[in-house]
Protein backbone atom coordinates (compact mmCIF):
# COMPACT_ATOMS: atom_id res chain seq x y z
CA UNK A 1 0.00 0.00 0.00
CA UNK A 2 2.57 1.96 0.87
CA UNK A 3 4.48 2.46 -2.81
CA UNK A 4 0.70 2.54 -4.57
CA UNK A 5 0.55 5.68 -1.66
CA UNK A 6 4.03 6.96 -3.09
CA UNK A 7 3.30 6.56 -6.84
CA UNK A 8 0.27 8.45 -6.41
CA UNK A 9 2.19 11.49 -4.84
CA UNK A 10 0.79 10.86 -1.07
CA UNK A 11 2.16 12.99 1.02
CA UNK A 12 5.29 11.43 3.34
CA UNK A 13 4.53 8.21 1.99
CA UNK A 14 8.22 8.25 -0.36
CA UNK A 15 10.04 9.67 3.12
CA UNK A 16 8.32 6.44 4.29
CA UNK A 17 9.60 3.79 1.91
CA UNK A 18 13.00 5.45 2.63
CA UNK A 19 12.80 5.21 6.34
CA UNK A 20 11.71 1.30 6.03
CA UNK A 21 14.15 0.29 3.17
CA UNK A 22 16.81 2.35 6.06
CA UNK A 23 15.54 0.07 8.52
CA UNK A 24 14.80 -3.25 6.72
CA UNK A 25 11.84 -5.11 7.11
CA UNK A 26 12.01 -8.16 9.29
CA UNK A 27 10.36 -11.58 8.28
CA UNK A 28 6.94 -12.48 9.66
CA UNK A 29 6.67 -15.66 11.52
CA UNK A 30 3.67 -16.91 13.18
CA UNK A 31 3.22 -17.41 17.29
CA UNK A 32 2.33 -21.01 16.65
CA UNK A 33 5.44 -21.62 14.86
CA UNK A 34 7.85 -19.67 17.31
CA UNK A 35 6.04 -21.80 19.48
CA UNK A 36 6.59 -25.19 18.09
CA UNK A 37 10.32 -23.85 17.01
CA UNK A 38 11.36 -23.15 20.91
CA UNK A 39 10.63 -26.66 22.69
CA UNK A 40 10.72 -26.34 26.90
CA UNK A 41 13.59 -27.61 27.86
CA UNK A 42 13.72 -30.45 30.14
CA UNK A 43 12.63 -29.18 33.78
CA UNK A 44 12.39 -25.61 32.31
CA UNK A 45 10.17 -23.54 34.64
CA UNK A 46 7.22 -21.78 32.72
CA UNK A 47 8.62 -18.07 32.75
CA UNK A 48 12.23 -18.71 31.20
CA UNK A 49 9.98 -20.82 28.77
CA UNK A 50 7.72 -17.76 28.14
CA UNK A 51 10.49 -15.56 27.82
CA UNK A 52 12.81 -17.41 25.54
CA UNK A 53 9.69 -17.44 23.63
CA UNK A 54 8.97 -14.16 23.65
CA UNK A 55 12.63 -13.15 22.66
CA UNK A 56 12.25 -15.47 19.55
CA UNK A 57 9.27 -13.10 18.61
CA UNK A 58 11.07 -9.68 18.60
CA UNK A 59 13.46 -11.59 15.55
CA UNK A 60 10.05 -11.48 13.46
CA UNK A 61 7.06 -9.51 13.00
CA UNK A 62 4.68 -11.46 15.07
CA UNK A 63 1.58 -10.75 16.77
CA UNK A 64 1.95 -12.25 20.29
CA UNK A 65 -1.19 -13.27 22.05
CA UNK A 66 -2.37 -10.80 25.02
CA UNK A 67 -2.91 -13.20 27.10
CA UNK A 68 -0.21 -16.12 27.27
CA UNK A 69 -0.47 -19.25 29.79
CA UNK A 70 1.21 -22.20 30.32
CA UNK A 71 -1.63 -24.74 28.46
CA UNK A 72 -1.52 -22.48 25.65
CA UNK A 73 2.18 -22.90 25.04
CA UNK A 74 1.83 -26.40 25.84
CA UNK A 75 -1.27 -26.46 23.54
CA UNK A 76 1.01 -25.12 20.63
CA UNK A 77 4.03 -26.89 21.04
CA UNK A 78 2.89 -30.02 20.22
Amino acid sequence: MLKIFAKQGLPGAQELLQKRAQIGVKKQKHFAEIVKETPRQEREASLPWMRRILDECTKYDTDVPTIISEELLEKLSR
